[in-house]
């Protein structure tokens, strides 16, 4: 189990398009960062003499990233990312007797809110995508958290979500949206058992 914080660095590729015609009548490739504040869980199973270890992980993060490009009247058309959960799969080795080096990869889901200021339009959904990325754990010596070592995690990730979209009523226009996001951290995790 383990809690960090991060920083969300996130993209989203924003178009308008035409209904009629299904022309892109303008795009923007808006940019932001973020803190995020994340907790997670994963069992490990330990093999090849205890060189190698699988885990499945579930991860929760909470962020408040909005990737959004503001016209000079100040009104805006962006997407905002709230929360996202990730489901993935780890593979890591132990190439020190306090160090660990794993990779990971799986899918997530995140809570998205598309904002067309300029038409008072919005929409929300739960939007998936994949996420891979990988790492490094130390365990900190002679240090101990009811009699459990204490990990301290380096993590990357990169995040890819799906299209979020929305028409305002009444529009001639719909709006689409999709995001990248690179997240980087520290957490400290602590193995319960013969947990992780």
């Amino acid at each position: 189990m383990g809690v960090g914080t991060r920083v969300l660095f996130g993209q989203a590729d924003i178009k308008e398009h035409l209904i009629a015609t299904g022309a892109t009548t303008f795009q923007t490739k808006p940019r932001d960062a973020s803190p995020a504040f994340n907790f997670e869980a994963g069992w490990a199973t330990y093999v090849a003499n205890y060189d190698l270890y699988v885990a499945p992980v579930v991860s929760f993060t909470a962020t408040r990233l909005n990737t959004k490009h503001t016209f000079a009247n100040g009104t805006s058309l962006g997407v905002q990312t709230d929360w996202y959960i990730s489901l993935l799969g780890q593979i890591g080795t132990q190439v020190h007797p306090n160090v660990i080096v794993f990779g990971e990869g799986g899918v997530a889901f995140a809570q998205q809110t598309l904002n067309v200021t300029f038409a008072s339009f919005s929409t929300s959904s739960i939007v998936p995508g994949v996420v891979a990325g990988g790492g490094v754990k130390f365990a900190v010596p002679d240090l101990n958290l009811f009699g459990n070592p204490v990990l301290i995690t380096a993590r990357y990730q990169h995040l890819w979500f799906n299209t979020i979209e929305g028409r305002p009523p009444g529009s001639a226009f719909d709006y689409r949206a999709s995001t990248r996001a690179d997240r980087v951290g520290v957490s400290v995790e602590v193995p319960l058992g013969n947990g992780r």
